[in-house]
């Protein structure tokens, strides 16, 4: 790991010094100023990033983290609503830009642009920002720097315990499941009413499992659940049969579930989330009529996610239940009136004559928060811009004429026609719409590769409990290439 002892200022204190929205003088009344420090992801083991004291920000295999160093090869600049730059904005040498909120251009955005240069391509990665997403933010950019000082902090992770559980059936079952699931993704097949199954729990988060009286090899589906039981740590045994008995708690209830849009819907979960953790209860398709509920977890917040394609579309829906003893219903598409045509780029932009995505086949009011990429190539094919716009949902998004550092556009306007849009729609309840979105660019952001760049980051223990809040709301996510 790169050694990290020159550790810049905090960027709290930083802050301070440049006078944050705190308050001026009668002469000097206070502006508002938001912070953004830049960094680039990096991996390493846990316990390295424990000994630098670095934050962790991803985590991908057994023991591959990612923290955050600082760097400031970046370009940052202020981008009128017609496309044109306004201000260039400087960045220190610790990666921190200072921006003015009342400096900002109506309409415009920011957009800090990583430039990637070999001796026959030269690569363009741009974020740009609208104003209803800045703040304090650490965004995560393309940058040949790896031995800038690291974001501190700390993660711990939760202890890990493993061994093995016995499972067992009291008289209330007629017969042994056909398959035992478990929330950490293990299956176990038996057809005994006693087994002993290998677990790992996390911290003081149990494991659930649920065992299904039917079992489709072939699709990997299972129904008809018939029981559950909440393994914890302390029930755990380092060999089999020395275990206490897990006794699976039978089900009492089975409310009917109701598909809307069953021709759209291609699969469907049955989520719990209550003190202890968010749990997979029950995967629903659309030939299931009822499912099986217990009265012990009663009090417990419910929520069903659904998944399908519609007209082209790809949808992804969370929806809340408040009383699913009442029984569920899974809709998909709700009020969406989707129609089969593709976002696209255009030179008909009103003010803005460089460019804009219009979205096209969607309504964008039915949305809080737009995600815009653009791919495009320099009809030379030797430059490539990758152009990724955040902001408020819109019919028609404007994008920024992006200039290099000395002041030259990085791409024609008919090489930026001829380029490909992708475009994601989040909408959720009001008070978790902006967390919602930024959770699920940052997903699908690292999930495709952890070096991506243009991130808005929050540290892996905040994404934690940001996942637990978003449990109990409703989301719909959209996307279309």
């Amino acid at each position: 790991m790169h050694k990290k002892n020159l550790m810049a200022l905090p960027l709290a204190l930083l802050l301070g010094a440049c006078g944050g929205s705190g308050s001026g003088t009668a002469d000097s009344p206070a502006r508002t100023t938001y912070a953004l420090q830049l960094v680039t992801l990096q991996e390493d083991s846990l316990a390295n990033t424990q000994a630098e004291q670095c934050q962790v920000y991803y985590q991908t295999g057994n023991d591959t983290y990612y923290y955050a160093s600082r760097v400031n090869d970046p370009s940052v600049a202020l981008y009128n609503a017609d496309g044109t730059q306004a201000k260039t904005l400087s960045v220190s040498d610790t990666g921190l830009v200072v921006v003015y909120a009342d400096e900002i251009p109506e309409g415009g955005n920011l957009a800090i642009t990583s430039t990637a240069q070999s001796q026959a391509f030269t690569e363009y990665n741009v974020l740009a920002l609208d104003a209803s997403l800045l703040g304090t933010l650490t965004l995560s950019v393309a940058s040949s720097q790896k031995d800038g000082a690291c974001l501190t902090g700390s993660y711990q992770q939760e202890g890990i315990s493993s061994g093995y559980a016995t499972l067992t059936l009291d008289d209330s079952f007629t017969s042994a499941p056909a398959i035992y699931r478990f929330d950490n993704g293990h299956d176990s097949f038996t057809s005994a009413k006693s087994v002993d199954v290998p677990l790992t729990t996390y911290g003081d988060q149990p494991v659930l499992v649920t065992a299904y009286g039917q079992y489709d090899a072939d699709s990997g589906q299972a129904s008809n659940m018939v029981g559950y039981a909440f393994v914890a740590a302390d029930a755990l045994c380092e060999r089999t049969g020395c275990a206490a008995s897990q006794v699976l708690a039978p089900l009492s209830q089975r409310p009917a579930i109701a598909f809307y849009n069953q021709g759209a819907t291609d699969s469907a979960e049955l989520r719990l989330n209550d003190t202890q953790g968010d749990y997979h209860w029950q995967t629903l398709t659309p030939a299931d009529s009822d499912f099986s509920y217990t009265d012990a977890l009663a009090e417990a917040n419910w929520y069903a996610k659904a998944q399908g394609q519609y007209q082209g579309w790809a949808l992804s829906r969370q929806q809340h239940l408040s009383n699913p003893e009442a029984g569920v219903d899974v809709d998909l598409l709700g009020s969406l009136n989707l129609t089969d045509a593709d976002p696209s780029l255009s030179g008909d932009c009103g003010q803005n004559q460089y460019g804009c995505v219009l979205l096209e086949g969607a309504d964008a009011s039915a949305f809080g928060y737009q995600r815009t990429l653009v791919s495009a190539y320099s009809s030379s094919g030797k430059s490539y811009l990758s152009l990724q716009v955040l902001g408020q949902a819109k019919d028609s998004t404007p994008l920024p004429q992006v200039q290099s550092a000395a002041g030259a556009v990085l791409l024609s306007r008919d090489d930026l026609l001829a380029g490909s849009v992708t475009v994601s729609l989040v909408a959720a309840d009001s008070a978790l719409a902006k967390s919602a979105f930024l959770q699920h660019q940052l997903g699908s952001n690292l999930a495709s590769q952890p070096f991506y760049y243009g991130t808005v980051l929050s540290p892996l223990a905040s994404q934690e409990a940001q996942a637990s809040v978003l449990a109990s709301g409703s989301s719909l996510v959209v996307s279309r290439q």
